[in-house]
């Protein structure tokens, strides 16, 4: 496949080792993960990889709802204003 873009990141040089040691261990460069997942994106048209990262809150608000301590807001009306009053 031709290239014919060039992709550009920053990041931490010490992360970029740890990343470039794990990918190595398992045959991959960091270009080839690239790639394949822009092809597999565009293939999928979905992304490839959960980018979900919880904070503390709202782990604490999952963890309330599997024990079933799940307390609603009673409206989306009602939930608007609460998510607006945290401003």
């Amino acid at each position: 496949m031709p290239t014919e873009a060039i992709i550009e990141t920053h990041v931490d040089s010490a992360m970029l080792a740890k990343a470039q040691e794990i990918y190595a261990a398992a045959g991959v460069t960091l270009d080839a993960l690239v790639r394949n997942m822009i092809i597999k994106t565009v293939e999928d048209k979905s992304v490839p990889m959960d980018f979900f990262r919880p904070n503390a809150k709202t782990i604490e608000a999952i963890e309330a709802a599997r024990r079933g301590e799940f307390e609603g807001t009673g409206s989306m009306k009602d939930l608007f204003a609460e998510l607006d009053a945290e401003d």
